[in-house]
């Protein structure tokens, strides 16, 4: 056999080598507590797989060692044995022999590189999450059989990075670094374990995280309020006639929240009888900034056994308000029941163009329409319309982004109500068109 055949063969298993490391590693860590005990409780070979999983930091340092001295010595290997066989034909070419020897070791070694890259990071960890058992246990012998043998290196890395030093000196060990919120994503999204629904549920988690209330509460201009001074029986009337089943119960102005009601209170029959209002009834509610996140108001209203809070501007004043259904619902989806509203979905127009509701927020509206508004003082196309025109807006009012011209095409009072969204015929980004002179 000749020499080509050799080194090539010789490039590709040390190669392959450092792959199978590295698979060895994804298939470990891609391992749950449960399928690690039922792999120990099956014998040897499983329970050498629970001690390596076990050990993560002997694990990643032998992978570490093992996949760069399989890079370099196949880097090293093709530059002796492919490039002086690739020198002479690119002599032949017409390429200068010491040029030609420094090219071709140039091929060589960026090939390597290539495929010790593909090899050693991206082939395993996409291959391991589905086999994750089959793969541990056939490559854990493997792995372990390295790493007893590059035990002395092993030793010697966090030397060099001075932790051993540290040690040495009495400084504590520095704590393991956090893994950041998209590593932790990227390794959910991988995982086989997990069904479709379980990693769309856990990515929602991540999104709201970073959510606020101002986003996502029910604003102020579309709430329900009872007066506290309201008679029983009006109050009665005045909640048959709405879909809700508890309602904000102010005192003269809608910033002065003083608790909510539930139908359930206005419609005891034990109070049929008296001189009852709903400020009698009242129970208490929870308020909080409207630049709270998500997850921890719905934290504290669990906690606290609320359906119902106020959500409070930086003056002090109302802003909306937000339930608890509101907030799940930003996890999981819209929750239809048989009293809610059939929502009023997008609306296709011929020719591709789009209405939407004036109150769908800036991400909402991204998603159907492909095109993403300036963020601002505002959550909703409706604010950033109003923002744009600089006046109360007016039907036919218009704004041209991106090539797409906003109309106002419904209000409701002084709300927009209705926004067409349509090809552009040339207006300027950002050139906006009222429907007479601005104030």
């Amino acid at each position: 056999m000749d020499s080509p055949v050799l080194g090539a063969s010789g490039v590709c298993a040390l190669l392959l080598f450092g792959g199978l490391l590295t698979l060895a590693q994804a298939a470990l860590f891609s391992l749950r507590e449960d399928n690690l005990r039922v792999l120990a409780e099956r014998g040897p070979r499983g329970r050498r797989v629970a001690v390596l999983a076990a050990r993560p930091e002997r694990v990643s340092q032998t992978v570490r060692v093992g996949t760069v001295l399989s890079a370099v010595s196949a880097a090293a290997l093709g530059a002796t044995t492919l490039a002086e066989d690739l020198s002479p034909e690119l002599v032949d070419a017409g390429m200068q022999r010491d040029w030609a020897r420094f090219t071709a070791t140039a091929l060589v070694v960026l090939v390597v590189a290539f495929v010790a890259l593909a090899l050693a990071e991206l082939v395993p960890f996409r291959l391991a999450p589905h086999r994750a058992e089959v793969y541990a246990l056939a490559l854990a012998g493997t792995l372990n059989r390295f790493a007893v043998l590059i035990a002395p290196v092993r030793w010697l890395l966090p030397l060099a990075s001075g932790r051993r030093a540290a040690l040495a000196a009495g400084e504590p060990a520095p704590a393991h670094e956090a893994i950041s919120s998209d590593e932790l994503r990227e390794m959910v999204s991988a995982h086989a374990a997990l069904t479709q629904d379980e990693r769309k549920l856990i990515g929602e988690v991540f999104s709201v995280g970073e959510v606020v209330l101002r986003e996502v509460m029910v604003p102020r201009t579309e709430v329900d309020f009872i007066d506290a001074a309201l008679p029983l029986h009006a109050a009665i009337d005045f909640v048959l006639s709405r879909p809700h089943s508890r309602y904000p119960v102010v005192r003269g102005s809608h910033d002065d929240v003083v608790g909510f009601v539930n139908i359930r209170d206005l419609l005891d029959p034990m109070l049929s009888d008296q001189q009852t209002t709903v400020g009698d009834l009242a129970r208490e509610i929870s308020a909080f900034p409207a630049t709270n996140r998500v997850l921890p108001v719905l934290s504290a209203l669990r906690a606290s056994r609320s359906h119902l809070a106020v959500v409070v501007d930086e003056y002090g004043g109302t802003a909306g308000i937000i339930t608890v259904e509101d907030l799940v619902e930003e996890l999981v989806g819209e929750i239809q029941d048989e009293y809610d509203p059939v929502p009023d979905p997008t609306q296709e127009l011929p020719g591709g163009d789009l209405e939407v509701d004036g109150l769908l927020n800036l991400e909402d509206f991204a998603e159907v329409s492909g095109l993403r508004l300036e963020d601002g003082p505002y959550e909703t196309v409706a604010g950033f319309l109003v923002a744009r025109l600089g006046h109360i807006a007016r039907v036919g009012d218009l704004v041209a982004v991106e090539g797409r011209d906003l109309e106002v095409c419904a209000l409701d009072g002084r709300r927009v109500a209705r926004v067409r969204v349509t090809r552009s015929a040339g207006a300027d980004d950002g050139e906006s068109v009222g429907d007479g002179l601005q104030e």
